[in-house]
């Protein structure tokens, strides 16, 4: 059977690098199984440390001292012909083999480098976080817009009120106004309805406020045991109701009809929605910008409630099933024109 043999420089690292404090060898040897034989090489040993030198020894003749844990020592001889009572030659095999050798102390100073290079593994202790309660405070730096192309108008904004005015400013509720009073004439001439801009933001705040708070009818905002003072001291029920039954913002006579091409769906709302694009439009966008749509919750029962231009209709067709992306611009029907399908002239027909 085939073994790896060690050459005399193996040995003589593993007999000087070896703690043998730690080894069990000596258990086999030895008349009682408690005792660890401590194996200790005499520092006077000379061993070749050129290693260009061929050097020719016999691990036989190096003494050895060995101390019991009992306080008994036993030295070995350096004769290997010696009679021993804890080896036995014959067990032993002897070899002499030329290699070139180097210092054990070096391959320990190396492995001692290796240990102190290697870093240490810091413990992460993870802090108990406490919270409490109270007002978030920031920075007086994060509550400015620090754009330079900002104008003054929008760096002076400071508080809710102040951007909600920037966008619902005079302009708009001028327009309000009239176009109140014009549709009150319009309803009854011999009623008309007068207004001021500060009951205008007095309806708006009622509005705003009526949609964080809510009771069962729009008349227990004035009631004695579900009222809110912040509301019923801000305005009337009786004036509330009347502002609400006549408020408009666009001319009603100017309207065109549902048969007309050019006829707005959204022509009583048109100038709110262009005032208030025309103010969005005055802040300034950065070049990254991230853009989401949202459904706002409503039970009208109108397609504009949903805007998906890159969805595809059905077909207008009763015989087809199918979707398309075409609109006849005549009818205004979605229709199917393919290969396999003509619905344009099938539907005209």
């Amino acid at each position: 059977m085939n073994r790896n043999k060690l050459n005399n420089e193996e040995l003589l690292q593993i007999l000087f690098n070896t703690n043998w404090s730690d080894s069990e060898d000596g258990l086999d040897n030895s008349d009682h199984e408690q005792d660890l034989n401590n194996v200790q090489i005499p520092e006077h040993v000379d061993y070749p440390t050129n290693v260009n030198d061929e050097v020719s020894f016999d691990l036989l003749d190096l003494p050895v001292e060995m101390q019991f844990d009992t306080g008994e020592t036993l030295i070995l001889p350096s004769d290997s012909k010696s009679n021993l009572t804890y080896q036995n030659q014959n067990t032993t095999p002897r070899r002499s083999i030329r290699q070139a050798f180097s210092s054990p102390t070096e391959s320990t100073s190396n492995t001692t480098n290796q240990s102190h290079s290697r870093p240490k593994e810091k413990n992460i202790e993870l802090t108990n976080l406490k919270w409490k309660k109270g007002n978030l405070i920031t920075p007086s730096a994060c509550l400015k817009f620090n754009e330079p192309t900002l104008h003054n108008d929008l760096l002076s904004l400071e508080t809710p009120l102040d951007f909600f005015a920037y966008f619902f400013n005079t302009e708009l509720l001028i327009k309000i106004k009239e176009e109140t009073e014009l549709y009150s004439v319009q309803l009854n001439p011999n009623k008309p309805v007068t207004l001021s801009i500060d009951e205008i933001k007095r309806y708006l705040g009622i509005c705003i406020y009526a949609s964080v708070l809510h009771v069962p009818k729009i008349r227990d905002y004035w009631s004695v045991d579900l009222g809110f003072p912040l509301i019923y001291n801000t305005m009337s029920r009786n004036r509330f109701e009347l502002i609400k039954s006549v408020l408009h913002f666009n001319n009603n006579a100017t309207m065109l009809l549902p048969n007309n091409p050019n006829h707005d769906r959204l022509h009583k709302l048109r100038p709110i929605i262009d005032h208030l694009n025309n103010r969005f439009s005055s802040i300034p966008c950065k070049e990254t910008l991230s853009l989401d749509e949202q459904l706002c919750a409503t039970k009208a029962k109108s397609y504009m409630k949903q805007y998906l231009p890159d969805k595809r209709e059905r077909c207008k067709m009763p015989s087809c099933k199918g979707f398309t992306y075409l609109k006849c611009t005549k009818c205004t029907v979605f229709l199917c024109l393919n290969r396999n399908k003509n619905c344009f002239t099938n539907y005209h027909m």
